[in-house]
C-alpha cells in the first residue's frame, strides 16, 4: 500500500535469517539494540539524504513530465493549423508521439471552457474505441485520435467513440458539437482529418446537430447563392424603405434556407453581421422581439447611441467609427463584434 515508505528494522534479535528477511523487503536499514547515540544520528542522517535524493529525482521526473506533455500538446495543436505542415515531423519525433495503425481518423469537440476534472473520462472514452488517445487542447477543444488498418471499420469506431464522448460531455453537464474527419493514411492524412474535423464544426451553426460528419456535409452542404434565397441587400432595402414586418419574413426565409440548404457558417456569418447592424438602427423595439437571437445585439458588448448623417447607411457609420478610432485612441468603439467589418476606400 506505500511503496515510498522508508522501513527501518530496530530489533534485539540477531539471527542472521531475520536480516535476510529484511534485505529480501528492501528493508533500508537494520540496527541491533542497543542504538548509540551516535549510531542513532547517523541512521537520521542517512535517511534525510535519502529522502532528498527522492525529492530531487521526483522533481526531475516531474519537470520531464510537463514537458512531454508541452510537446504533445504543441504535435496536437499542430494538426489544426494549416501552415504547420512542415513541422509535424520533427514535432511527431520531438513529441514521442505513437499513433497505431496505418490510417487515422480525427473527432474534435469544441468547448466554451476547459472541463475540471475531465481526463479521467477522456481516457474512458479513448480506450472504448483503442487504439485511440483523447487530448484537451488549451481550454477550447478536445481532440480524440483513432487509429486502425480498414476504413470502414476504423470510422465506425471513431463515430462510436464520439458519440461516448458527447453522452461524457453531457454528464459534465457540457453541451458542444463534435466534427469527425475522413480516415487517412500517415502522418499528412492525420493532419487532414484533423482539419476536416475542425472544418465539420462550422455546420453546427445551420444544421443544429451535434455530431458533424465533414465528408458527408461537404457533399450535401448547399449555398444562399440561389434565387430562392433571400438576399442581405434585399432585406437591406427592405429595411431602409421602413418595411420592416416584411424585413422579418424574408429574415426568416434566409434562416430556412440556411437550414434546408446546411449551410458552413463561413458562408453565413458576414451575412449575419451586416443583418445585426441593420436590424439594430431600423427595427422598433417590438419588431427586435422578434427578430431572430442571434440577429440581436450580443451580451457583453457596449450598446451607444449614435446618429446617422445624410445620407449615411449603417454600414458606413461602423467604417466611420473605425476610421476616428485610429485617429483618436482614447476613444471607444462602439461595438467590437463589428470590428471586422472591411472598410473600402469607396465607404
Amino acid at each position: 500500500k506505500f511503496p515510498d515508505t522508508i522501513v527501518v528494522v530496530l530489533t534485539g534479535f540477531s539471527e542472521f535469517s531475520y536480516a535476510q528477511k529484511a534485505i529480501r523487503y528492501h528493508v533500508h536499514d537494520y540496527l541491533l539494540k542497543p542504538v548509540s547515540p551516535k549510531e542513532f544520528d547517523q541512521l537520521l542522517e542517512n535517511l534525510s539524504a535519502e529522502l532528498s535524493r527522492r525529492d530531487n529525482r521526483q522533481g526531475l521526473y516531474s519537470r520531464a513530465m510537463l514537458a512531454d506533455e508541452v510537446l504533445k500538446d504543441h504535435f496536437f495543436q499542430g494538426l489544426l493549423q494549416p501552415d504547420a505542415a512542415q513541422e509535424l515531423p520533427e514535432a511527431t519525433l520531438a513529441a514521442g508521439v505513437e499513433l497505431g495503425g496505418r490510417l487515422h481518423a480525427v473527432a474534435l469537440a469544441s468547448l466554451m471552457q476547459r472541463p475540471d476534472g475531465f481526463e479521467t473520462q477522456g481516457q474512458r472514452v479513448a480506450q472504448g474505441c483503442a487504439p485511440a488517445q483523447l487530448r484537451l487542447l488549451g481550454d477550447q477543444h478536445i481532440m480524440l485520435i483513432v487509429s486502425g488498418d480498414e476504413t470502414a471499420e476504423l470510422m465506425a469506431r471513431t463515430a462510436a467513440g464520439a458519440r461516448h464522448l458527447r453522452a461524457v460531455m453531457q454528464e459534465a453537464e457540457l453541451t458542444a458539437p463534435i466534427g469527425i474527419g475522413g480516415a487517412y493514411s500517415g502522418l499528412d492524412g492525420l493532419r487532414q482529418s484533423a482539419q476536416e474535423a475542425q472544418h465539420a464544426l462550422g455546420y453546427a451553426f445551420s444544421t443544429g446537430e451535434t455530431l458533424l460528419f465533414d465528408p458527408e456535409l461537404r457533399k450535401s452542404s448547399g449555398s444562399l447563392q440561389t434565387d430562392d434565397c433571400p438576399t442581405a441587400a434585399q432585406i437591406a432595402s427592405t429595411l431602409q424603405s421602413g418595411s420592416g414586418n416584411r424585413a422579418l419574413e424574408l429574415t426568416g426565409l434566409l434562416f430556412t434556407c440556411m437550414r434546408r440548404r446546411r449551410v458552413h457558417e463561413s458562408e453565413c456569418r458576414p451575412v449575419l453581421q451586416r443583418l445585426q447592424i441593420l436590424m439594430a438602427s431600423h427595427l422598433t423595439r417590438e419588431q427586435l422581439l422578434r427578430a431572430p437571437a442571434m440577429l440581436l445585439p450580443q451580451q457583453g458588448y457596449a450598446c451607444l447611441l449614435y446618429t446617422l448623417r445624410a445620407h449615411e447607411t449603417p454600414e458606413h457609420l461602423v467604417c466611420r467609427l473605425l476610421l476616428e478610432k485610429k485617429k483618436k485612441k482614447k476613444k471607444k468603439y462602439t461595438n467590437k463584434h463589428y470590428s471586422t467589418h472591411k472598410c473600402t476606400d469607396r465607404h
